[in-house]
């Protein structure tokens, strides 16, 4: 999408397009992951604590995902200069992540007492992912640069800062935002709804669900398109890279075997409401935006 696109005769039509439709793919998703948990009894996938193995494995399948959107957006990331695409980045898998819908809810869900700490609530919550996401993409963006063109180099690369952040930088920042886990005991509070939830909290759940969608249409600008081929590859590419920058493949592929649930289908079936859910966001988004703007064919040169 270009700027002549938008002020173009029918560009306000398309962004009317564009928001509509994102309104829409944020109620679909969402409803993916409420239709499993609240109407079919799929469970919630509680889990304790990953092994080291399993940790480092979900963190390379978030590389993998993080070099492939390094890979596809690199041209526009370029034209901003290192430190806006990184500031850029940063802001996108932090939405992506939900930071400020996951305070919005919890708030709405919960009695929280008067001088409720949001930001120490933020940074406690989010200081682990979003400075590791930091460092990894520090080091990821100039990986994907060195290696382009070179499989093995980026294999090995992604494998490396795997375990450097599995072993370093995800426990120093999680040792970073304990400082502020502790002071929030003062501030715990009870639920003071269970569900099924009055209608205007799911109107403020549904209703949040919109940041981790611009989230991924900022995303799908970058690396649009994300694949070669035709439009049915371009939409599965982006859907199969937002699973994998949102942690929805590593959930369900090796969390499953941790999830507290007697039976191996019913725990498969417990993250994967969530992968339904990020997939459904990511095809959505992907045809929303092809409808919106689709990519015009070359000229056919004229026979001589």
């Amino acid at each position: 999408m270009t700027r002549d696109d938008c002020l173009s005769a029918g560009g306000f039509g398309r962004i009317l397009l564009v928001a509509t439709g994102l309104v829409a793919c944020a109620a679909a998703s969402l409803f993916t992951h409420d239709l499993a948990l609240s109407h079919l009894g799929v469970p919630y996938p509680h889990r304790g604590p990953l092994p080291l193995w399993a940790r480092a494995a979900d963190l390379l399948l978030r590389l993998i995902g993080m070099v492939w959107l390094a890979r596809a957006a690199h041209a526009r990331l370029e034209l901003l200069g290192t430190g806006r695409a990184m500031l850029l980045l940063i802001t996108l898998l932090a939405m992506s992540s939900e930071l400020t819908r996951v305070i919005v809810v919890n708030d709405t869900l919960a009695a929280s007492p008067p001088g409720h700490p949001y930001l120490v609530f933020a940074i406690a919550r989010f200081a682990p992912t979003i400075l590791a996401s930091s460092l990894l993409l520090a080091l990821v963006v100039p990986l994907e640069r060195v290696a382009r063109g070179r499989p093995a180099m980026q294999l090995a690369g992604i494998v490396g800062l795997s375990i450097l952040g599995t072993i370093a930088l995800l426990p120093a920042t999680a040792t970073f935002s304990s400082f502020f886990q502790a002071r929030l005991s003062a501030f715990d509070a009870d639920n003071l709804y269970i569900p099924p939830y009055p209608a205007w909290v799911m109107g403020v759940i549904y209703a949040t669900y919109l940041e981790p969608t611009l989230a991924a249409y900022g995303l799908l600008l970058l690396a649009w398109p994300p694949s070669q081929g035709g439009i049915g590859r371009h939409v599965l590419a982006f859907a199969l890279m937002l699973c994998l920058l949102r942690g929805r493949i590593g959930m369900m592929l090796v969390d499953s075997w941790f999830v507290a649930l007697p039976s191996l289908p019913a725990r498969f079936a417990a993250t994967g409401q969530f992968l339904a859910e990020t997939a459904v966001l990511g095809l959505l988004t992907g045809l929303i935006h092809h409808l919106a703007f689709p990519r015009r064919p070359p000229p056919m040169e004229e026979s001589r």
